[in-house]
């Protein structure tokens, strides 16, 4: 019988009384002993304060025993938190007529829409609409907080960017490289591609060279705390071998087969990262490229002055680069030109593919036969252009694609040249030179051991064809 009152009593539905204008909202209980459970509750709420201000203890600790025992075990939180907290206001005139004021007058004074309790309410709902309002409360000021103060969450904003004169003539890329530390490239050409990189409010491409006062648009970028791997110690000190000329503004690099200029799509680090971490106090800037699998001279700027003095001249013809080559047949003629416009791809893994296209951009190429073997011949190639992959689009195009090339060349010519111990890209850059001050500078790299091998291989392959 007790359990049952207590669900009807704990459980039921309830309704809104008022005793007067310092009472909340009390649930009425509805059960067989809903009289006298009623009964003990408003005489409880309602025991006369001490002069103190407060609800005599000894009453209320009474009056709700007396429940207790009526209900045969506690009766809900919310009625004893209420019976514990409740204040009682001073007892004048207003209060007085508000405790005998009719029940539906009462109701419309006592408290606020937003705190009533309809009938069919549990009990420990009563607070719900206060629970509600701090919360929201709460979250009011949090959000307020947040918005006033500076951002936490680690996450950068966009960013403007004037460029400044030191900067004349770089590309974006470059650029970007330098601006974002430890961005990796990848990151850097998806931005640019996607046009989140713009200049003075417009989308703008890998190779575009930044003037004075370009407004350059950054994107928020959020970076890994570790976004490459560095060079190994050992790499590092083989790599220091192959410096074949330093001074106090320029680094020449004998770049071996295998280590990309530049790190990124997929690679850790490349020979300026290499560079950087060998020279730490050094400001190292690539003045140009070579593809991962060609080896040979490689410029890296240590000043500014010098890579935009570079780059100028290269851009206008001024700077005369050769590399060797091993194509597929043999040409008729000692020297001949390709003069071909190449068009560069990038597809979405990353991979970059170049094609001969009238849509492309104008692309020359020199070639000079050096030595002629059965069904090969080592050429010397002299850019007039700087395109991707210029020289082995163009040797392609004739129908004499380079030995060991996995992209544009011949699977025949690939597996002969494998025979003879090739392994690699037979590219390499043997020689740059450009005037600077009046005077010519002139660097040169001789054939790894490895080319050499198979040049070796391919004329006693031919002395053995003539005999």
């Amino acid at each position: 019988m007790f359990g049952l009152a207590l669900g009807l009593h704990l459980r039921g539905a309830v309704e809104l009384i008022y005793i007067n204008a310092t009472f909340r909202s009390i649930p009425r209980a509805f059960g067989p002993e809903r009289v006298e459970f009623n009964s003990l509750l408003e005489n409880t709420l309602s025991s006369t304060p001490p002069k103190s201000g407060r609800t005599s203890d000894a009453a209320r600790k009474s009056g709700y025993a007396a429940m207790k025992k009526l209900a045969g075990k506690p009766a809900s939180t919310a009625a004893a938190q209420m019976i514990a907290s409740r204040r009682t206001v001073p007892n004048t005139p207003n209060s007085t007529a508000n405790h005998s004021a009719p029940a539906k007058s009462r109701a419309n004074t006592a408290a606020p829409s937003s705190a009533r309790v309809r009938a069919g309410t549990p009990i420990g709902s009563l607070h719900e609409s206060e629970r509600i309002h701090n919360m929201n409360a709460r979250k009011n000021a949090s959000d307020a907080a947040r918005a006033a103060s500076p951002r936490s969450d680690g996450a950068p904003n966009v960013r403007t960017l004037t460029v400044s004169f030191e900067h004349i003539g770089q590309r974006i890329d470059n650029f970007l490289v330098r601006e974002l530390k430890g961005a990796p490239k990848s990151l850097v050409y998806r931005i640019l591609r996607s046009g989140e990189v713009r200049a003075n409010s417009k989308r703008i491409k890998p190779d575009y060279r930044v003037q004075q006062g370009d407004l350059l648009r950054i994107p928020p970028i959020r970076l890994a705390e570790q976004t490459a791997v560095a060079p190994s110690v050992q790499s590092i000190e083989w790599l220091a071998n192959e410096i074949l000329h330093e001074d106090k503004s320029l680094i020449v690099l004998n770049k071996p087969s295998g280590l990309a200029s530049h790190g990124g799509s997929g690679l850790s680090f490349g020979a300026i990262e290499a560079m950087r971490a060998l020279k730490p106090r050094e400001s190292l800037e690539l003045v140009h490229r070579l593809d991962r699998d060609t080896s040979g001279l490689l410029l890296i700027s240590k000043k500014r002055s010098m890579l935009t003095t570079l780059q100028t001249a290269m851009r206008d013809g001024e700077v005369t680069k050769r590399y060797q080559a091993l194509i597929m047949g043999t040409p008729k003629e000692d020297r001949f030109e390709v003069n071909l416009p190449l068009l560069k791809t990038e597809h979405a893994s990353g991979e970059r593919v170049v094609r001969v296209s009238e849509e492309g951009k104008a692309a020359r190429t020199f070639f000079t036969v050096l030595e002629r073997f059965d069904g090969a011949t080592l050429v010397q190639a002299e850019l007039g252009t700087g395109r991707t992959h210029q020289i082995r689009v163009h040797a392609q195009s004739l129908g004499s694609p380079l030995a060991a090339d996995p992209k544009y060349g011949s699977e025949v010519f690939n597996q002969r040249t494998k025979a003879l111990g090739l392994k690699r890209l037979f590219l390499h850059a043997v020689s740059v030179a450009w005037k600077q001050d009046g005077e010519l500078r002139t660097f040169q790299s001789a054939l790894p051991d490895e080319l050499k091998a198979v040049l070796a291989a391919l004329r006693k392959q031919s002395l053995a064809a003539q005999g």
